[in-house]
């Protein structure tokens, strides 16, 4: 790579009657030139399964580990077990968001899985898991700590989720209510009101 590097730079010296060639010419110096640590890492993990990203912190390794390890623990009740299972990608969605949401108008990249879409605005503060905790460090996703399942009907799932906060320890929780829709399959029906803990 280094006897690469000094050809390239031996090269760049030379006169060129192309622009072409010259653009070239920068392009493999400015790879050969970019040090590894500033090149984008290869991630595998969104803010939440489909979500653009913007307006929205970056989940730690350990706070997908622990909403993954909620979301898959069994259920004595098997027909409350296959309702979680069928519902879990957008269940997983809406709480990662409201765990990673910077300000309350994130929350519109919900709408494509909402029964009714939303336009968010500052006022609903109350559907991000951050609304109460005065001192957490906002650039931060809360951290998932308890999830609870309550079967509504066949085709309806209530999650009360328990979030906490990794930088002030402060706590909060929501519930959210989820619909399966013959013609769109699971959606978000409600997010209910946070209340602080």
């Amino acid at each position: 790579m280094n006897k690469l590097l000094k050809l390239a730079l031996a090269v760049s010296s030379l006169a060129f009657t192309s622009t072409a060639h010259a653009q070239l010419l920068n392009q493999i110096l400015g790879k050969l030139l970019t040090p590894a640590a500033a090149t984008q890492p290869v991630t595998t993990e969104a803010p939440y399964a489909g979500s653009s990203g913007a307006g929205f912190a970056q989940p730690s390794p350990a706070q997908n580990a622990a909403l993954d390890k909620l979301l898959n623990q069994r259920s004595a009740d098997r027909e409350l077990a296959q309702i979680i299972a069928s519902a879990k990608l957008i269940v997983r969605r809406a709480i990662m968001a409201s765990a990673c949401a910077s300000s309350p108008e994130s929350m519109n990249e919900l709408n494509d899985i909402r029964m009714k879409p939303k336009s968010y605005t500052w006022l609903d503060k109350s559907d991000i898991s951050k609304t109460d905790l005065t001192y957490h460090d906002a650039r931060q996703c809360t951290t998932v700590a308890r999830l609870t399942f309550k079967k509504l009907a066949a085709n309806a799932l209530e999650v009360e989720v328990y979030y906490i906060s990794p930088s002030s320890h402060q706590a909060d929780h929501q519930r959210m209510q989820f619909r399966n829709v013959a013609d769109s399959g699971w959606l978000i029906d409600e997010i209910y009101m946070n209340f602080t803990s």
